[in-house]
């Protein structure tokens, strides 16, 4: 994979390429903002590690910490400077990847504030964050699932062949079941844990 070029801020440039595609058209969908993203910062958006190095990348500081119950990351930022924490307890596998991805949505929305062109309201901006991730998440999914169904395509034996399709199927049914529903399946997993806990 190649390196986007680094500027003194790719956030920014980001957030203004945005604006002037979408300037006559505001604001853009969860879903548009998620794909433009991924095809900025040349992510496939399917795990952690890659994310983790587009923070790096582009000035972001990302560390892991206990984080009061319930709350799965935070995020600040003061000029060019970027931080995100997330919590050290995942109640649900891919639950940091997630919540980096939600986090980053919110410092996106900073951003697009900053310059003017806000995409949603402040009280709004939960919501959008989580699609945001669900979004990412499920179309990183999607290119997982083709690399599946490419392996499976090449195994010769015939019953095998269909069985690698079946496995990938349903992989990817519950991959994108997972993305789409992550923070109900989170709060429902932490629940059980207190209930189990007294």
């Amino acid at each position: 994979m190649s390196q986007p070029i680094l500027d003194s801020d790719l956030f920014v440039t980001f957030c203004k390429g945005v604006v002037s595609r979408h300037e006559g058209n505001w604001p853009p969908t969860e879903e548009e903002l998620a794909d433009e993203f991924a095809a900025f910062f040349l992510l496939d958006l399917v795990v952690l590690e890659e994310s983790l190095a587009l923070c790096k990348r582009v000035g972001i500081h990302v560390s892991i910490a206990p984080l009061p119950e319930g709350l799965h990351g935070i995020n600040g930022s003061h000029g060019q400077n970027r931080e995100v924490l997330l919590s050290t307890k995942e109640a649900f596998p891919g639950g940091k990847f997630h919540t980096l991805l939600h986090e980053l949505r919110e410092l996106l929305e900073y951003t697009f504030c900053d310059l003017g062109y806000p995409i949603v309201q402040s009280q709004e901006l939960e919501i959008h964050a989580e699609e945001f991730a669900s979004i990412a998440r499920m179309n990183g999914a999607n290119k997982a699932i083709e690399f599946l169904f490419e392996a499976a395509n090449k195994v010769e034996t015939n019953w095998k062949r269909w069985l690698a399709f079946a496995a990938s199927i349903v992989f990817g049914y519950a991959y994108v079941l997972s993305c789409g529903m992550h923070s109900r399946l989170e709060d429902a997993m932490i629940r059980y844990k207190q209930n189990t806990q007294h």
